[in-house]
């Protein structure tokens, strides 16, 4: 069983060691938070997330407590009820196991029943293919592909962002 919490600061510790380098940090956040991602890295862009009121972070624990997983609800749109997932991130030992998909439904099902979103949205690079048939077995369906959406070395990487929308939710399969 995988529960979620809101982000404490002692959970950056075991979300540094998640990280396991650049190419991977940029694949996680876009470069958003700094590198390496240390818990007063991430206490900034929590402090940056509620400042601007629309953004909160969260944990996601194993059976005994121990983090195994974080995403981000980046915003919500009130004008488009919807709400944007992000930072989404598992332990490595534990990545291809269902652990994301689970949290992933989790993330969803706080947007659709605590939000009320009427739709949630998120971004997957290319190169990151795992994390997005992941997306889609959680019902994510892609909208958008953008060809250059970060540069990242001497590579360019393209995003595809995906939707969810509350009516395809009420058919995806329950946890």
């Amino acid at each position: 069983m995988l529960r979620i919490r809101p982000y404490r600061s002692a959970d950056g510790a075991a979300i540094q060691q998640w990280i396991r380098d650049e190419r991977e940090h940029a694949l996680w956040c876009a470069n958003l938070i700094e590198y390496p991602p240390s818990a007063e890295a991430l206490d900034r862009k929590r402090q940056e997330m509620e400042a601007a009121g629309d953004g909160a972070m969260f944990t996601a624990l194993d059976r005994s407590g121990a983090p195994i997983g974080f995403f981000a609800v980046m915003s919500l749109e009130l004008m488009t009820n919807n709400a944007h997932l992000g930072f989404i991130v598992v332990d490595p030992g534990l990545r291809g196991t269902g652990v994301g998909l689970q949290m992933v439904r989790l993330a969803t099902r706080y947007c659709f029943e605590l939000l009320s979103a009427g739709s949630i949205t998120l971004k997957v690079y290319d190169q990151n293919e795992a994390a997005r048939k992941c997306y889609q077995a959680a019902g994510f369906s892609e909208v958008i592909h953008n060809e250059k959406s970060l540069t990242f070395g001497d590579e360019q990487w393209g995003t595809w962002d995906m939707i969810l929308t509350r009516k395809r939710h009420g058919r995806a399969t329950p946890m």
